[in-house]
């Protein structure tokens, strides 16, 4: 007797398991995605395979790139439209800038402008300079539905 009640214990344990996992799946995939830990687990893993150390989000640098992606949705250029360097956003944190525009404001276009980067040399190098420590991301959407991105780099 003392067996058949175990026995329905660990099924009843083992069906509520699957039921509640499933329940928990759901409700993760369910919710957006924060493109910027999708940019920051796809650059730190590139920097990973040059044996750099991780950058780390910076608040500081996240609002000075959310000051530059709404800038270049109207000039794109790292010239900011008063006509001064990009860097004059904040330039005692800010000292590296990368850009983008395209792709979807979604984690696959996150994995997408990685790869864009990755494939510029001018942009790999800078996301591959040993000396930063952090970094700050912002995606902009425009009216017209292009997607504006900015990494800012500090130390």
């Amino acid at each position: 007797m003392k067996k058949q009640t175990m026995n329905g214990i660990c099924v009843c344990f083992l069906g509520f398991s699957f039921l509640f996992g499933m329940t928990g799946l759901r409700a993760i995939a369910a919710e957006p995605v924060a493109v910027e830990s999708v940019l920051l687990q796809d650059i730190n893993n590139v920097r990973a395979l040059h044996g750099l150390q991780p950058l780390s989000l910076d608040d500081t640098l996240n609002a000075g790139a959310h000051v530059r992606a709404g800038e270049i949705m109207s000039c794109f250029s790292h010239t900011r439209p008063d006509g001064t360097p990009w860097y004059t956003v904040d330039s005692n944190h800010i000292y590296g800038e990368t850009l983008g525009r395209g792709y979807t404001r979604t984690a696959d276009g996150a994995h997408n402008i990685v790869s864009m980067w990755m494939n510029s040399p001018s942009h790999a190098s800078l996301l591959l300079q040993h000396d930063y420590r952090t970094v700050g991301f912002a995606v902009r959407q425009s009216a017209s539905g292009s997607c504006y991105w900015a990494a800012e780099l500090g130390y």
